[in-house]
């Protein structure tokens, strides 16, 4: 999987592609674009824009295509509507009580506007006409059209999800939850809720029958999630390092993502690539083209083993509709496939988890699982509440847990971890209690989701003496073969602590106090899953540090070439200043170009003539200079041989053609694509010999006599 990094300046809050290039806004709030590679293109600053942005708030947002960005001014009271492709703003909305969420649907002809106190306003985009006035009785925590865009859910901070009728503006329906939705998403048929709660379980809300089961779960707080152009997939980033991916009929895992960076911030999807920003500013972009070729040829070969291993290391095959067509068109061969391997057993899982969204397909997956041998013996360990044998079934015959009973036991599985860290933590004699009143209890859980007793209070006596002691490496290395040890208060309070360093390094950083933001980085790095993060936010301080010495110095070559490696300095103060300066000695060049004086446009230049940055106003002031010099000083008898000299370099322009004129040349109409760039830096003149002194001078005298 290819992949290619960016940084901005400060906590990546939105992105977005038109299909050329890479729309991405920071907190500061900063709009860049970079193409396809991820070659720096642009940026831009909002000026006047008040409000600090959290990086996990949804405050800021893109419309799918990348056309539309919507920026909600707390301090002002104001929703700022800007049009990205002209870079204009397209409206200025008032909206009282400090609007604090924006977002587009995926067709981006709506957009949606929430405040403090859930007051709810959904707006078409291209009139700004009011579709539909909604209220709820808290604050709005997130937002999820249906596919169809009829209806809205819309997910509180009172633990409770809205759906409303966007047509007839009235509530459809009111579900309560155990705890806040973060995220949430309707399926494709509209027929089911996705949601994604803050201790990271994971429901699926049937709309058809009013039940709801627990879905496939997740360790890490939700952060934000991401529909792909496969509608049946979605997304989800955590206030941690992962991305998982989710089907959303049925909930189902298809893979997880990892990354050295804390924290996701952003996500947005293609077909064959997918951009993930971070808290510090870091973005991704990750390319599977080539997984997508070599998924399609393991297809059309059917070579099932090797699309299996493809599905385990990239998940993200399954954003691509193509890949997904061709896999519900081998659905057949995939059934009958048996792993040989625990990689291929994986993505094995995957494979079915996906191609059973499909209700028509599950009813055969049904009929071919119903139909095997290894049913008899799964039912019967199922029925003597023996889980121990009942995972073992499915692990030799993957395809079983598919069954409801699998993710009826596996969901208890879960909730007893929950209960018995809890208790662990609380009070280590009532877990004693628990486990031995305990009717169903593995012995050795082969998924590795329970831990015997007397091995999960050890490891926890030392993983609660490793964070007593910040030894964070061990602490991590334990949560790690333990994921239940991330539920427990003690590595949430570590994450807390982690996240609250985060926030004050930018803070620091946005108010040039650079010393405190190099302390909060140094203690961030000491924190084990926090470390790459910190150790970036060393380097960036680091080479901000270097820049604004560089400034002051007017070591001009510095400053552009840390621009260069670091295109998000070009919003910093010290860069902006490099900028004015390079104007203003370009302002006094151009007086000395009209006269026809190279070396002084070089000299008044400096090393700013050096510099890529700019290398098309270099050229054309030098293209000034040349030709002024000609117009000039050359000898009559020399004039076209020396304009043919410049036409050689630089080839036709407006320039020269108004000087052929002045001279009465004729001028030469062919253009050059490209003027030869290794030689015309070099150049000092294009005359040889000696000039003639006051030639324009005496021409003007000359005529006056006449």
């Amino acid at each position: 999987m290819k992949e290619l990094s960016l940084h901005l300046c400060r906590s990546v809050v939105a992105s977005a592609y038109t299909g050329q290039t890479f729309v991405i806004i920071d907190s500061t709030p900063t709009f860049y674009t970079y193409d396809k590679n991820a070659l720096f293109e642009s940026h831009s600053k909002l000026q006047g824009f008040a409000t600090y942005i959290n990086r996990y708030s949804h405050n800021i947002t893109l419309s799918h295509d990348g056309a539309y960005a919507l920026l909600c001014d707390t301090k002002k009271n104001r929703i700022l509507l800007i049009d990205m492709q002209n870079k204009k703003l397209k409206a200025n909305i008032p909206y009282s009580k400090a609007p604090n969420f924006a977002l587009f649907n995926q067709t981006s002809e709506y957009f949606i506007i929430s405040n403090s106190v859930g007051n709810i306003t959904i707006y078409n985009t291209d009139t700004l006409a009011v579709m539909a006035q909604l209220n709820i009785p808290d604050e709005l925590r997130t937002v999820t059209f249906s596919d169809d865009d009829s209806k809205i859910a819309i997910a509180a901070h009172n633990k409770k999800v809205y759906i409303f009728s966007v047509e007839t503006q009235k509530l459809l329906e009111t579900i309560t939850f155990d705890e806040i939705v973060e995220v949430l998403s309707f399926s494709k048929e509209n027929t089911t809720l996705l949601t994604f709660s803050r201790k990271g379980n994971v429901t699926l809300y049937s709309l058809v029958h009013k039940k709801m089961y627990s879905a496939a779960p997740r360790s890490q707080w939700p952060s934000t999630l991401a529909h792909t152009q496969n509608k049946e997939v979605v997304l989800v980033g955590t206030r941690g390092s992962q991305i998982d991916i989710y089907t959303t009929s049925r909930g189902n895992k298809l893979g997880t993502l990892h990354f050295d960076y804390w924290g996701v911030t952003s996500i947005y999807a293609t077909n064959e690539c997918v951009l993930v920003g971070f808290s510090d500013g870091n973005c991704i972009i990750l390319n599977i083209q080539e997984e997508i070729q070599k998924a399609q040829q393991a297809l059309d070969e059917n070579r099932i083993g090797i699309l299996a291993e493809l599905c385990y290391m990239y998940p993200l095959l399954f954003i691509n509709p193509e890949v997904c067509a061709l896999i519900n068109e081998k659905y057949k061969e995939i059934f009958s496939f048996k792993a040989q391997s625990d990689e291929q057993a994986l993505g094995y899982d995957a494979l079915i988890s996906f191609i059973i969204e499909n209700d028509t397909k599950k009813q055969e997956l049904l009929t071919f699982i119903y139909q095997s041998n290894e049913i008899v013996s799964f039912m019967q360990e199922v029925e003597c509440g023996n889980f121990d044998g009942a995972c073992e079934n499915t692990y030799k015959f993957p395809v079983l847990r598919q069954l409801r009973e699998f993710s009826e036991f596996r969901t208890i599985c879960h909730r007893n971890v929950s209960e018995e860290i809890e208790l662990l933590e609380k009070d280590p004699n009532k877990f004693t209690t628990y486990r031995e009143e305990k009717t169903h209890n593995c012995t050795a859980c082969i998924y590795k989701i329970l831990t015997n007793e007397e091995t999960l209070k050890r490891v926890y006596v030392d993983f609660k003496k490793a964070v007593q002691a910040k030894n964070y490496t061990t602490m991590l290395d334990l949560a790690t073969k333990f994921p239940s040890f991330k539920q427990t208060r003690l590595y949430r309070r570590v994450m807390s602590y982690g996240e609250a360093l985060i926030d004050k390094i930018l803070l620091m950083m946005q108010s040039d106090h650079i010393e405190e933001a190099t302390k909060y980085a140094v203690m961030l790095s000491k924190i084990k899953p926090f470390e790459k993060t910190g150790l970036d936010f060393k380097e960036q301080i680091t080479h901000f540090m270097t820049l604004e010495q560089a400034s002051k110095k007017d070591d001009v070559l510095k400053v552009f070439d840390l621009a260069e490696k670091n295109p998000a300095f070009r919003t910093t103060k010290a860069f902006q200043q490099q900028l004015q300066n390079y104007q203003n000695k370009y302002s006094l060049a151009k007086v000395q170009a009209l006269k026809g004086d190279v070396a002084a446009c070089k000299i008044i230049l400096g090393d700013y003539f050096k510099v890529e940055h700019f290398k098309e106003k270099n050229l054309d002031i030098l293209k000034i200079a040349l030709l002024h010099e000609i117009k000039h000083f050359s000898p009559k008898e020399s004039e076209k041989k020396f304009l043919d000299k410049y036409h050689e370099y630089f080839g036709w322009d407006e320039m020269y053609d108004q000087v052929c004129t002045f001279l009465q040349h004729t001028a030469n109409t062919i253009k050059k694509l490209t003027p030869v760039e290794t030689e015309y830096k070099e150049l000092q003149t294009l005359i040889e010999g000696e000039k003639v002194k006051n030639k324009v001078i005496k021409k003007k005298e000359n005529k006056s006599e006449m």
